[in-house]
């Protein structure tokens, strides 16, 4: 094994073409070739046949002369046999490497490439009448807007596609029918529930502990905590503690105010009436200076139910609510329905609450929190004011004016349905009124003059004014500085503020 590598290493290194320059214009690759011919090489040659058969070689009998020879000769043996001279000059030794059936390209098969078996992909045609991107000609459609002003009129015109799952959807109830679903909700799971409520009382000697450390506790979860975060004071705490007395605020009640808060406070520890100071700092000051005369033991257990509350979601009002929960002689407790309310308070906030977090899903409705608000209302448009509040705005105008709204809602439908083609009429009932179905300002005055509904345009725009103040109306204008109007209701609210108010 080891003489045959060191042949093959010699055959390695021995066995080359030196080519001499020449005046000849020969390519060098022709050369290599005349020079491979001369020494038993032969070319590569590919048959017109699907078959990838190679041709044996015509000097095969030749080539099996030539393995004769002895493969294992000294190296000073084979340096001593003569060297053939190529016609260009060139010294080549004589290959010693067996030369078996190699495939053979005939030299009349290398054509050229022909164009025509390649084949290219096929440009469309465009046709740019009809190309929407290519369309030049149309001068009403603009893509951009100059300077700064162009980019808050991009945002303020921008559709926004209304969602599949939109309340709208919703098949509408009655209040007889949501008072029937919250007790059929209560009887659902009530064991669970129940077990669940019994294992959150087996904490309350622990909130006990957290509060006389001087912690706040905050109480989060679904579900309302009212019930049970009462039950906790009133049957546990406060039994506990003597001479402390109990503030509860319900933040769910949207007419609570700052001034509510610290006055009750003042009363119910103090007993001083109507002592508010001039300034919201100047009455907390107040506070904090009768509450140090009398001692550094508790006096007030404060509780605020929904903390989240639409009346409390000011800045101000959660500055108030952080320093009373600062005060050492103060217990703190509050309930959070919202997942964003953390973000209402600062480090300083914060540091003032002190807060132990506590997880209080109880799963009970939130029938009490809901009574301030119309509780079918929820989920529609933000804007929509409900059909008894369409119906106390058009109670208030003229019959000219009911008339024009109801020719407003009819021509803000009709344009909506013309806009949707096939495949979006699925979604009609959740198509919001916007700028993409808005009426022409003096295309609807015309019509409202010929249907008599109005005389003039200054009483038409005090009609639209009614309107848009109430948020039944919205009234802008579009890229090309045109009037236009529109209900930003949508198609499902629409149609049942005229089937409720105009039938």
């Amino acid at each position: 094994m080891a003489e045959l590598n060191r042949t093959a290493l010699e055959r390695a290194t021995k066995v080359k073409i030196e080519l001499e320059a020449d005046e000849d214009e020969i390519a060098l690759a022709d050369k290599i070739i005349a020079e491979s011919k001369r020494d038993g090489y032969r070319s590569l040659s590919v048959e017109e046949s699907e078959s990838d058969e190679y041709i044996e070689s015509d000097d095969q009998d030749e080539d099996e002369d030539m393995d004769d020879v002895s493969e294992f000769e000294d190296e000073t043996e084979r340096n001593s046999r003569p060297k053939r001279k190529s016609r260009g000059g060139s010294v080549v030794s004589k290959p010693s490497s067996r030369q078996g059936s190699v495939p053979v390209l005939k030299e009349e098969e290398l054509a050229p490439l022909k164009m025509s078996s390649i084949k290219l992909m096929a440009i469309p045609d465009v046709d740019r009448a009809e190309d929407q991107l290519l369309n030049f000609a149309d001068e009403e459609k603009s893509l951009f807007y100059d300077g700064h002003e162009g980019y808050f009129e991009q945002q303020k015109l921008k559709n926004k596609k209304p969602g599949t799952a939109s309340m709208a959807m919703a098949p509408e109830l009655t209040y007889e029918e949501y008072d029937k679903y919250n007790e059929i909700l209560a009887l659902s799971c009530k064991t669970e529930v129940a077990n669940l409520n019994n294992y959150y009382r087996l904490q309350f000697s622990q909130w006990a502990f957290e509060l006389q450390q001087g912690f706040g506790l905050a109480f989060y979860g679904v579900g309302s905590k009212r019930l049970l975060v009462l039950e906790f004071l009133q049957k546990y705490l406060l039994p506990r503690s003597k001479n402390v007395k109990c503030l509860v605020v319900n933040g769910y009640n949207p007419d609570f105010r700052v001034k509510t808060l610290l006055t009750a406070v003042q009363e119910t520890v103090f007993g001083i009436k109507n002592a508010i100071a001039p300034h919201i700092h100047e009455t907390l000051s107040n506070i904090k200076d009768n509450f140090n005369q009398q001692g550094q033991h508790v006096q007030l257990v404060l509780l605020i139910n929904n903390i989240d509350g639409d009346s409390l979601r000011t800045d101000r009002m959660q500055q108030v609510i952080s320093e009373l929960a600062g005060i050492p002689q103060i217990q703190f407790v509050c309930t959070i329905d919202n997942i964003s309310t953390p973000l209402f308070w600062n480090s300083s906030m914060l540091s003032s609450f002190n807060f132990v977090w506590h997880n209080l899903t109880t799963y009970l409705s939130y029938k009490v929190e809901n009574g301030f608000k119309d509780p079918l209302g929820l989920g529609k448009s933000n804007k929509y004011v409900g059909s008894k509040g369409v119906k106390y705005v058009l109670s208030s105008l003229t019959s000219n004016a009911k008339n024009l709204y109801r020719m407003l809602i009819l021509q803000q439908l009709e344009k909506i349905d013309l806009s949707l083609n096939h495949d979006d009429l699925a979604k009609r009932a959740a198509t919001k009124g916007s700028t993409k179905y808005s009426l022409l300002f003096t295309e609807f005055y015309q019509h409202c003059l010929s249907e008599f509904i109005t005389s003039n345009e200054i009483s038409f725009r005090t009609v639209l004014g009614e309107f848009v103040e109430h948020k039944m109306c919205t009234l802008t204008k579009n890229s090309s500085g045109a009037e236009i109007l529109y209900i930003p209701f949508t198609v499902d609210e629409m149609e049942k503020l005229l089937e409720d108010q105009f039938v």
